[in-house]
């Protein structure tokens, strides 16, 4: 709480992180948290906390500090610590990890709410006690001076005086000369709390309070200068009132501390007391002290534009506001719902009191029932619009959109929830057949231009969008608005252009125009252009200062911006002369509405450039510290929120921590390496970092790296799309290079030279990729094929040495690989645009592998190409045949008969391990192209001696292939080899064992759980070959002096014996909810990786990266003993939950074996959680499988996060959240428990709507969620029955909307209001909702994922993203269920309720967007992944089709078939269509064009908004939740 203590350790942090910033950016790249691998922390012990990813706690610690600290000096210190640890990327960053609040402050806020003032009979004791313990102790150690102290010190005494009254029920303690001993409960309590030691002395102190002047008369807040001088004058007026008011229940109390308020270290204390003062006042005061109440509350809202307060002290008292409505509101609220659930059974009459009178008398308990009608009262004074739009001033925008839409369902609410006659629905009524509203929204009565700028500023630009197309006409502002939220400065540009030619601005209107006008020209690069139009506007830079008052704020919005175009273009006089004028103009000017830092932070931005350029470094540091205090104010307004928020402040005091750091160095080229920090940067944002290294580049004439960055900076550019940046970036590093090029010199070394080169052909090659991106294709084309890489070609096989002669030259430059990436990237244009084929793209290709043997890229794209015409030849020699190619027999057919085709295989296997070889960059493509090839090829029963000539040639191939392949990278495709370990062939099946066993020893405690199932499957030969595996490793093992992997892999066997017979374990009652196990009595649990996925996942930059040596956790807690008291769970399987305890990796803690643990040691940092079950029908090693998919998919996530060719991208990445499945056997198995979540069906029961009439039987979800109620299971029936018995699909539509949907409409959208109290935390958590449930639909549509009724969508408690379980029902096998499912995924109205205002348009359709875009780019990948699983012969992936009247079906090639046909289905929605074909579809009554539209959808590819737009549409089509299952409840 000091000060000092504060100062000293961020200065000691700041010296640690500056002498430390590689190893924080390893840190932020390798997140190795423990807590990712527990279920339960223990929060006693604090060592779990120690294992956090040190830059991602340290960077969320400082960040949380800020929206606390007020101290300029600490501030600045903070600000500092933040530029050292730098602008880590966001997907680095768990944005969402739960920490404990960091201000007593926010504590108070959550203990009020638990505890109303009428909780109990003595709650007054409660709130002196949390006083006393928490808040005055915090308030002593903060007092800056012995005065403050004692202000603090006669507080307490009268709190513990009051205290010990009520211990020892008594009215009175004795005088101050017999003061007794402090009471046994007031001790233990002090003991307790840990506070004893400072509160003790104050026992016996007897300070007496001089009583001042009265305080001043209202109001408070419009005369007040500070957040605490505001507070204080209205605490003690309130203070005041309330001990003259006998009829105040907590009079005593507020009494005794209006001594801490006197002292600024009282704020807390105040803060904590202001909800409970503000409903004393309405409760008991007279009728002029409510009125003075709700005329402060309202005034601090009102008054946001003419506060004589700083900034931050308006945003300060505005959310003290906010805090204290909120903690009312939670108050009538859970009073409501609380006397609910008493009074169940009960009758109770429609609608509520409406008196507003206290009861005085008759007790002396806070009335709870009248307490709740003023505070409803008071939020209809004070309404959500108002709190809405003062929140949005004060730059607190998610405060302010969750106001702007309570308001919207406050106004609603009476019209949906309480009326007898519901009428029509405005959300079941939206569904919009266009490309516009999509799904079911909300946005009735609410102010759009506000909503739209709110969903701007919180970077939810689909929300934004969605918005947009809500309104008739958007505003041009906010048309610029929201293109500069998406980077489109070329629009931002236009609009400017048009809107100045065509309309009339008001005089604000035009001030923005100009400004992102002037924005648009300097993010677009045209800085002279920029520059001539500041001059234009304010008519020469020597205007001097004698203008009109507008002339004055163009100068404060435009001169900013000249700066910064300045200093880029290098123009130092120019600058100079800026700088000068803006400070004889005293720019820019103040305002009291927090707005972003630029026109502060440009102007010392460029005073700092143009002071290092002239070598002056005082006042270089002097601008950089005013550059620094000018991020603080914003920074402080969104430290709190989402990281992606703080991102570009964060990118700005990086910059400051760049040119200090020029300033102590000597050497600048040494200083900004490009791989220091450019790495972690996205383009759009990271322009900032760049600009700045070109400026520092500049002033030490350092060419060579000025052109680096621009080639750097075009390259990233072009990657995403910013063409135009990419243009201009390119455009300087190539003239850089040529000039460098033309000044080479004798004096220059070899290296130099070489280095010019290499970088000049690469300005070359990316220009060239530049415009075959824009379509100039023949352009690109003939910049980089080269008639040299022709001749060369041609005489590759001239025996006059032309070939070694060029290529030695060309490594004696250096530049043989330019010369090979320019010849590859050629080859691959001239394939795909089908220039040349065949032959001819072999010899490309081969003659590549000639000149750059060891390069990945060149023997893995001639792999693809081969195994493409091998494909090619198997349809062109099938159709001849007249036979269908798609099925296997008639490949392998083909196959057996062509040698050629034999050779396109061998070649193919051949090219893609010499691709794996060298690199591993392309794994998860070629190693599993590799295996199927491999395995299907050796399969084939072949009778001519040259077919087994080539099936030996490639099992030889494969045995030394597999020696040079990383271990790892065989470890990634681990249930592929598996599958394949009962092939045929006996090489084959040999050299697969060999592989596995490879794994086996280099990884024992991770792959023993992928293949321990081998050794107890129900197969003898499955069994023999598992046994097999396991006793070669550790024979390997025991070689290698290994004998630690050795006896675990040995004593492996028992501890899954152990888990078996667990799972199988039957109780002996239905109803036994808990059995008592003995602990297992095998070898150290410690020795083992806990089965979860977290340690069992490669890390993400372990494959296909070179460069680190672990490819797993390096930190991995253990397991010390199970729980010996398991948890039998209610289903028919009676599946067990299993804990285990859990202490960190190196403790020498051991459990105890073969007895009983029911209780943590103290050296725990908490529990794993285990479900061990039986699966009588299914089979978990579905599950396995889907989870292994759902890894690859979320690689590609995070590799295609924020980045694309649009210029609306993903800020928030997408992510799928897996849990491990380990088999043991086929029948049994191991799930990791997913901790915080609860089903999707018991959250919807939890909700309410808290503006609906607290009598409304629609007010609660309970009701909709209940499988038991009679009434709700006959309205489905009756609805389905129209459909099922009569055929008329229409009419079953309409009377499910009219029985079901508008009975009883949804609800899910309080879950995060209620579950969330932070409004930032509750924005994140919607988001990710929406984004997390986008997810799981684009993969669950394409994989044919089903039976996604509301118990298998589970929700984390703590984040709100969705997480799918059970995925048996698969591969489109739902259709064929009784009630087939057929909806592409569920998106029910409830979950539509929980996505917000938008409804399904919007954020979700936006992460839709993104997930299937992912998904299309890497349709390749994915089916080479894909494939391997539905091939699978250990799995029964087959579906339950009927078959055809009379059609005999070979059993033997079923699998086969369907496996093809499951491919074939997902290639085709992979490609766009939408081919989820109901197999009921010729029993429905449709008109003729809904069937002809259906069909068209069936046969041609659809863009992905189209895509996605008939996703959404099907999968809230009323016509088809009509059809599922009752269980499935298709209206919550």
């Amino acid at each position: 709480e000091n000060d000092n203590v504060r100062i000293l350790c961020l200065q000691h942090i700041v010296n640690v992180v500056s002498g430390n910033r590689d190893l924080f950016r390893s840190l932020a790249e390798d997140d190795d948290s423990t807590l990712h691998f527990l279920t339960v922390k223990l929060k006693e012990n604090k060592s779990a906390e120690n294992s956090l990813s040190s830059a991602d706690a340290c960077l969320r610690s400082v960040l949380s500090r800020f929206t606390v600290e007020s101290n300029p000096e600490v501030r600045l210190l903070l600000a500092r610590v933040l530029g050292e640890i730098g602008a880590i990327n966001p997907r680095c960053v768990d944005n969402g990890s739960e920490t404990e609040p960091c201000s007593y402050s926010e504590m108070g806020k959550r203990w009020l709410v638990e505890n109303k003032p009428w909780k109990k009979a003595k709650a007054r004791v409660l709130y002196e006690l949390q006083l006393v313990t928490i808040h005055f102790v915090a308030a002593l150690k903060a007092a800056p001076t012995p005065t403050d102290q004692h202000k603090i010190a006669f507080a307490i005494q009268e709190i513990l005086k009051s205290l010990d009254s009520n211990a020892s029920e008594k009215n009175e303690i004795d005088s101050e000369d017999e003061k007794k001993e402090m009471s046994p409960w007031l001790r233990d309590n002090l003991v307790k709390s840990e506070v004893l030691s400072v509160i003790e002395p104050y026992w016996t102190t007897i300070y007496k309070l001089t009583e001042g002047c009265k305080s001043k008369p209202p109001p408070f807040y419009a005369d007040a200068n500070s957040y605490y001088t505001w507070l204080a004058e209205w605490g003690r007026f309130m203070i005041e009132r309330s001990h003259d008011n006998y009829r105040s229940r907590f009079r005593d109390l507020f009494y005794a501390c209006r001594s801490a308020i006197r002292s600024e270290a009282g704020l807390g204390v105040l803060e904590f007391l202001l909800p409970v003062l503000v409903l004393d006042s309405l409760c008991f005061g007279e009728d002029v002290d409510r009125q003075t109440t709700v005329n402060e509350l309202r005034g601090v809202l009102e008054k946001v534009y003419i506060s004589s307060m700083d900034k931050l002290e308006v945003q300060k008292s505005v959310d003290c506001v906010f805090a204290v409505l909120k903690v009312l509101q939670c108050w009538a609220e859970n009073e409501i719902e609380d006397s609910h659930k008493n009074q169940r059974g009960g009758t109770s009459s429609r609608g509520r009191s409406s008196t507003t009178s206290i009861n005085l008398c008759e007790s002396s308990d806070w009335p709870a029932e009248e307490s709740v009608t003023v505070i409803e009262e008071l939020q209809e004074l004070v309404p959500f619009d108002l709190c809405a739009k003062a929140a949005s001033r004060v730059g607190m925008h998610a405060q302010a959109l969750r106001y702007l839409e309570m308001d919207v369902r406050r106004k609603e609410a009476s019209k949906l929830f309480d009326g007898e006659s519901m009428g029509d629905l405005p959300y079941h009524d939206k569904i919009v057949k266009n490309a516009g509203h999509i799904g079911w929204n909300r946005i009735d009565g609410m102010e759009i231009g506000l909503a739209h700028r709110l969903f701007g500023e919180l970077n939810d630009k689909n929300a934004m969008s969605a918005m947009a197309r809500c309104r008739e006409e958007l505003s041009t502002i906010d048309q610029i608005r929201e293109r500069q939220s998406y980077g489109d400065w070329d629009g931002v540009l236009r609009l400017c252009e048009l809107e100045s030619q065509t309309r009339q601005n008001s005089e604000q209107n035009q001030l923005v125009l100009e400004g992102s006008q002037i924005m648009a020209l300097i993010q677009l690069g045209h800085l002279d252009s920029a520059l001539n139009q500041v001059r234009g506007i304010i008519g020469g830079i020597s205007t001097k200062s004698n203008e009109e008052c507008s002339m004055h704020d163009r100068k404060g919005i435009l001169l900013p911006y000249a700066a910064e175009a300045s200093w880029k273009l290098g123009q130092w006089g120019l600058l100079d002369e800026l700088l000068q004028l803006s400070a004889a103009n005293n720019l820019p000017d103040k305002s009291n509405v927090i707005q972003g830092p630029e026109t502060d932070y440009n102007l010392a931005l460029a005073k700092s450039i143009l002071a290092l350029k002239m070598n002056n470094k005082a006042a270089t540091l002097e601008a950089i510290q005013e550059a620094r205090e000018s991020i603080i104010p914003p920074l402080s307004v969104v430290a709190s929120e989402d990281y992606q928020r703080a991102y570009p402040y964060l990118l700005k005091l990086q910059c400051c921590r760049e040119i200090e750091d020029a300033v102590c160095h000597t050497s600048l080229a040494d200083q900004y390496r490009l791989n220091a920090r450019g790495s972690l940067l996205d383009y759009d944002v990271s322009m900032d970092t760049i600009s700045i290294r070109l400026t520092l580049s500049r002033i030490v004439a350092c060419p060579e790296q000025e052109a680096f960055l621009w080639l750097s900076a075009g390259r990233k550019a072009r990657k995403e799309g910013l063409f135009h940046l990419a243009e201009n970036s390119l455009v300087h590093a190539d003239a850089i290079y040529q000039r460098l090029n033309k000044e080479i010199g004798s004096e220059k070394d070899s290296e130099y030279i070489s280095q010019i080169r290499i970088h000049t052909n690469e300005v070359r090659l990316q220009v060239a990729k530049l415009k075959h991106a824009i379509g100039e294709s023949t352009e690109a084309l003939r910049m980089i094929d080269c008639n040299e890489f022709h001749q060369l070609l041609l005489r590759r096989d001239a025996k006059d040495g032309t070939l070694t002669k060029a290529l030695t030259k060309m490594q004696e430059e250096n530049t043989i690989k330019s010369f090979a990436r320019n010849a590859l990237q050629a080859t691959e244009w001239i394939v795909k645009s089908g220039l040349k084929s065949g032959s001819e793209a072999i010899a490309r290709y081969e003659f590549l592998n000639q000149i750059s043997p060891k390069w990945e890229r060149s023997h893995f794209h001639f792999a693809v190409y081969l195994e493409s015409i091998l494909d090619s030849r198997i349809i062109t020699l099938a159709a001849q045949k007249g036979i269908n190619a798609d099925v296997d027999d008639t490949r392998s057919t083909v196959i057996r008969l062509d040698p050629i085709c034999q050779k396109y295989l061998f070649d193919a296997v051949k090219q893609y391990g010499e691709a794996l070889r060298f690199s591993q960059k392309h794994v998860f493509q070629a190693l599993p192209r590799l295996l199927t090839l491999w395995t299907d090829f050796t399969t084939i029963d072949i009778d001519d001696d040259n077919g087994i000539s080539n099936q030996d040639g490639v099992n030889k191939l494969m045995s030394d292939i597999y020696k040079t392949i990383p271990a790892v990278s065989f470890y990634s495709v681990l249930p592929q080899l598996i599958s394949r370990i009962g092939h045929s062939d006996e090489d084959t099946r040999t050299i697969l064992c060999v592989i596995l066993k490879r794994v086996l020893v280099k990884f024992p405690a991770q792959a023993l759980w992928h293949l321990v199932w081998l050794r107890f499957s129900v197969h003898n030969d499955r069994r023999i070959q598992g046994e097999d595996i396991f006793k070669g490793a550790q024979k390997s093992l025991s070689r290698n002096e290994s004998m630690k992997m050795h006896d675990l892999l040995e004593a492996s066997k028992g501890l899954v014996s152990f888990l078996i017979s667990l799972a199988k374990h039957v109780p002996k009652k239905q109803t036994q909810s808990n059995m008592t196990i003995e602990c297992w009595e095998g070898t150290n649990l410690k020795d083992f990786i806990p089965p979860v996925q977290a340690a069992l996942t490669v890390a993400l930059h372990a494959v296909g990266k070179k460069g680190r040596p672990e490819p797993f956790p390096q930190y991995i807690p253990r397991i010390r003993a199970f729980c010996s008291v398991v948890q039998v769970m209610a289903s028919k399987a009676k599946p067990k939950r299993l804990s285990a305890f859990v202490v960190a990796e190196g403790s020498k803690s051991i459990g105890i074996r073969g007895g009983k643990e029911k209780k943590p040691q103290p050296d725990d940092i908490g529990e794993m959680h285990f479900l061990v079950k039986t699966e009588a029908k299914g089979d978990l090693r579905k599950d396995a499988r889907v989870q292994d998919l759902n890894t690859v998919i979320n690689r590609l996530f995070a590799n295609t996060a924020g980045s694309g060719r649009n210029i609306e991208k993903q800020y928030r990445s997408l992510n799928l959240r897996t849990f491990s499945v380990v088999c043991l056997s086929e029948e049994c198995g191991i799930i990791e428990w997913v901790p915080s979540t609860n089903s999707f069906r018991n959250l919807v029961s939890s909700c309410y709507n808290p503006h609906a009439n607290r009598y409304s039987a629609r007010r609660r979800g309970k009701r909709g969620s209940n499988f038991s109620d009679v009434h709700l299971r006959a309205s489905f029936i009756k609805s389905q029955e129209q459909y099922m018995k009569l055929g008329n699909l229409t009419a079953a539509a309409k009377m499910f909307d009219e029985l079901l949907l508008k009975e009883y409409p949804p609800v899910f959208y309080w879950w995060f209001i209620h579950s969330f109290s932070d409004p930032h935390k509750w924005f994140e958590a919607r988001t990710k909702f929406a984004l997390s449930a986008a997810a799981w639909s684009a993969v669950g549509h394409v994989i044919g994922l089903g039976d996604r009724h509301s118990e298998n969508i589970l929700i984390d408690t703590t984040k709100g993203e969705c997480v799918h379980v059970d995925f048996d029902c698969i591969f489109d096998k739902a259709l064929f269920l009784p009630r087939p499912e057929v909806v592409p995924f569920r998106l029910t109205p409830n979950m539509v309720d929980g996505f917000g205002p938008t409804g399904a348009d919007g954020t979700f359709s936006g992460g839709l967007q993104a997930a299937m875009t992912t998904l299309r780019d890497n349709r390749d990948v994915l089916l080479s992944v894909l494939e391997p699983f539905i091939r699978d012969p250990v799995i029964d992936w087959k579906r339950q089709r009927a078959p055809k009247k009379g059609a005999k079906e070979d059993n033997e090639n079923k699998g086969t078939i369907e496996a093809k046909r499951s491919i074939r289905t997902i290639d085709e929605r992979l490609k766009g269509m939408y081919n989820l074909r109901n197999p009921n579809h010729k029993k429905i009554k449709r008109d003729r064009a809904a069937n002809e539209d259906d069909e068209i959808a069936k046969m041609l590819p659809l863009s992905i908004e189209g895509q996605v737009h008939k996703m959404i549409s099907e999968a809230t089509s009323h016509e088809n939740l009509v059809q599922v299952y009752f269980g499935w409840m298709p209206w919550l």
